[in-house]
């Protein structure tokens, strides 16, 4: 799944706005572990971080209804 950062509270990383992912797992803690397109990984923290995940189609903010498939029913209308 890809994602993309929006905000980050870590003032470390290099990380930044606007840069996108490959989310790797989520822990139970509720911490998302990416790997960075840049090679760089980092956990991003739910309630602190903030992100989107992305289409794996077209890139765009994932929501319902996006790049709808052969096998869904809106692919008929």
């Amino acid at each position: 799944m890809q994602i993309r950062l929006i905000a980050t509270a870590d003032p470390h990383t290099r990380v930044r706005p606007g840069d996108t992912g490959t989310v790797l797992h989520a822990d139970g803690l509720g911490t998302v572990h990416v790997r960075w397109d840049d090679g760089s990984t980092l956990g991003l923290v739910s309630g602190v971080d903030e992100w989107e995940l992305l289409c794996e189609r077209c890139g765009d903010p994932l929501v319902p209804g996006c790049c709808i498939t052969v096998g869904d029913p809106e692919w008929e209308r």
